[in-house]
Parts: structure tokens; sequence; C-alpha cells
């Protein structure tokens, strides 16, 4: 019944490799839980640090972008007031610019005229002197010719008065001398610019000729024609100095 010592000995260190061998597979079998709690801890921590890097990543990209944005959008902003801002220095440089230029060509404008007025003026003045000085030189010539004029009437009616005494002398040596005196003053009087008016056998000119008498005639042809010369007529630079008195024809109805 009794068992041997040398069969206990046995089952004593079969017991004990068994107990060994389940101490030792709890061992591993811990160290298994605990590798595996580790690399699962490990995992977990991988897993979370790589979510946490990526959503930081992420934040970053996010927070990035969204910088960008917004500093895109205020460069924008910035570079859209400095464009609008310089297109309205522009706008009112330009704009003072037209109102100075419209200013000055108002100015301009306004000094044409005044130059053109004060031109106008001097015109006018000028040629109101000019007037002035012909109206003044021709007046003074009509004083001077009506001076002269009766002057020239007298020394004109000095001829008339030879030519009677020429007409009434009967003594011819007398006689030659008052015709050779009469054409001499002729010739005087052509030199200096008198001219004779001729009017005789036309008609009667009431400007040229003063009727003395009036002659009846029978022909229609010698009516109101200048049928004779009593004194003759003369004209200086064309002016009339002494017309002709003439007897003209007429007749009776």
């Amino acid at each position: 019944m009794f068992k041997s010592n040398q069969e206990i000995d046995y089952k004593s260190k079969d017991l004990n490799n068994n107990i060994k061998s389940d101490l030792n597979n709890n061992l591993n079998i811990d160290k298994a839980k605990d590798e595996t709690k580790d690399e699962t801890k490990d995992e977990t921590k991988d897993e979370t640090k790589d979510e946490t890097k990526d959503e930081t990543k992420d934040k970053l990209k996010d927070e990035t972008k969204d910088e960008t944005k917004d500093e895109t959008k205020d460069e924008t902003k910035d570079e859209t007031k400095d464009e609008t801002k310089d297109e309205t220095k522009d706008e009112n440089n330009t704009n003072n610019f037209n109102l100075k230029l419209d200013k000055l060509k108002e100015s301009i404008k306004q000094e044409i005229n005044k130059k053109n007025e004060i031109l106008d003026q001097l015109q006018r003045t000028q040629a109101d002197f000019i007037n002035y000085k012909n109206r003044v030189l021709k007046e003074k010539e009509h004083a001077f010719n009506n001076s002269i004029s009766i002057f020239l009437k007298d020394f004109l009616q000095f001829r008339e008065t030879l030519k009677k005494a020429m007409t009434l002398e009967k003594n011819d040596v007398f006689k030659n001398n008052l015709n050779h005196l009469l054409e001499n003053y002729d010739l005087l009087l052509k030199r200096n610019g008198f001219e004779k008016i001729d009017v005789l056998n036309k008609n009667f000119d009431f400007s040229l000729s003063e009727c003395v008498l009036r002659e009846k005639v029978s022909s229609k042809k010698n009516c109101n024609k200048v049928l004779k010369i009593l004194e003759d007529g003369y004209t200086f630079k064309n002016n009339i100095i002494k017309p002709a008195k003439v007897i003209v024809g007429y007749m009776e109805e």
C-alpha cells in the first residue's frame, strides 16, 4: 500500500516540474500579455501620435490655408484700396489739371479778346485820324482853291478886257500888238494848267456855262445849243474856275 520513497520523489519532481511549467506558462502568458499590452500601448500611442500628427498637420494645413486666405484677402484688399486710392488720386489730379487748363484757356481767351478790342480801337482811331487828316487836307485845299480861284477869276477877267480892247482897236499896229499879247497870255495859261472849256455848238450844260442871252432859232438842230461864246470858260486841275458866258438857241412852241 505504501509507496516507495523513490516513487514519491519522482512524483514530487513531476509535480514540481508541472508547477514550474505552469508558473513558466503563466509567466509567459503574463509576459505575452504585458508584451501585448505594451504593443497595444505602443500601437495606440503610435496611432494616437499619428492621429495627433495628422490632426496637427490638418490643423496646421487648415490654419495655414486660412492664414494664407486671410493674408491673400488682406493683400487683395490692400492692393484694391491702394489701386482705388491711386485711381482716385489720378482722377483728382486729372480733374485739377483739366480745371487749371480750362482756367488757362479762359484767361488766354479773355486776353485775346482784350487784345482784339484794343487793336480794334487802335484801328478805328487810326482810321478816324486818317479821315480827319484827309478832311483837313481837303478843307485846306478847298480853302486854297477858293482863295486862288478869286485871284484866277480876276486874272482871267483881264483876258476878256484884253480881247475887248483888241476888238475896239482900229490901229492895225496896236491891234497886232494886242493880239500878240493875247497869244502869249493864252500860252501862259496853258503852261500853268489852265484849260479852255469847249462848249461851242454843244448842248447847253449849266455846270460848264452861264447863259447870258437866248436867241431864237428856226431849226431844231440848234435848239438848246450854244450858239456863241461871249467869254471863254476855264478849268484848273479839273476844277471849274470860270464858267463860259454864252448865247443859247431856242425855239418857240
